[in-house]
């Protein structure tokens, strides 16, 4: 009969994909949180791949930028209406926030469907995610009154909230293309084998082909590894960097 994973295989499975959670929006510098096994596994570059993709599926359209206008805008005039707006101005503070957010892609849902050692899955979606990290309004390092910064705090509290709403939005519309576009299949593909193997993994190894390398992190005796150019995922992290600074202004 059918039935589904269980929910903690699901969070299981969700595991394998945190390295897309490495190649965040902001302040992106390093692949150095990339597990070394998965990294020299055509999983692993395919998960690299597909979340360098997400970065640009999310925020390189039309309504991400022009949302991120309006809310960048609602935040300066909020600041407008400061009763110490020339005060600030006059610091030099140019009322841009500071923040820092990731978005990536994890399991949504999967069913499998089989009995003895045959086993399918239907229902195999991905989901995207976003969180803010953390953000505030960076006035507290301009020489201006203790008043008018904690008007400015005030203010940015108010709105922040449309900071995540954005997040979320882009979230929402790249989540569409993860699960039906072309770019994104081999991603799928991935989802669907990493469930079938944590599946593979609970049948009597020693009836199994590969079974004395399951858990052992051996990928070199099969041939299964593939060779890991960090230089080549780094200058990616810049070309996100240099899209942000591009659409984005910072």
């Amino acid at each position: 009969m059918p039935k589904l994973i269980k929910k903690d295989k699901i969070n299981e499975f969700n595991s394998y994909f945190t390295p897309t959670k490495t190649l965040s929006n902001k302040n992106v510098n390093s692949t150095k949180f990339v597990d070394a096994y998965l990294a020299s596994t055509e999983t692993g570059r395919v998960m690299l791949d597909a979340d360098v993709k997400l970065k640009f599926s999310a925020f390189n359209t039309q309504a991400s930028i022009d949302e991120y206008k309006s809310i960048i805008q609602q935040l300066y005039s909020l600041y407008e209406q400061s009763p110490y707006v020339n005060e600030i101005k006059n610091s030099g503070y140019d009322g841009y926030p500071q923040w820092e957010a990731a978005t990536w892609i994890s399991p949504n849902s999967l069913k499998a469907e089989g009995e003895n050692c045959k086993i399918f899955l239907t229902n195999t979606t991905l989901k995207v995610e976003s969180k803010l990290k953390w953000s505030y309004s960076n006035i507290d390092g301009f020489n201006v009154r203790q008043e008018a910064k904690d008007d400015i705090n005030s203010r940015f509290n108010s709105w922040k909230g449309n900071l995540t709403q954005w997040f979320n939005n882009n979230a929402q519309r790249a989540q569409i293309e993860v699960n039906s576009d072309d770019k994104y299949a081999d991603l799928r593909y991935v989802y669907a084998s990493v469930a079938l193997a944590q599946w593979y993994k609970t049948l009597d190894r020693s009836q199994v082909l590969f079974g004395d390398i399951i858990d052992s992190n051996d990928i070199y005796t099969y041939d299964l590894n593939i060779s890991f150019d960090k230089a080549y995922w780094e200058q990616q992290l810049e070309n996100i960097n240099d899209f942000w600074r591009e659409n984005y202004g910072n």
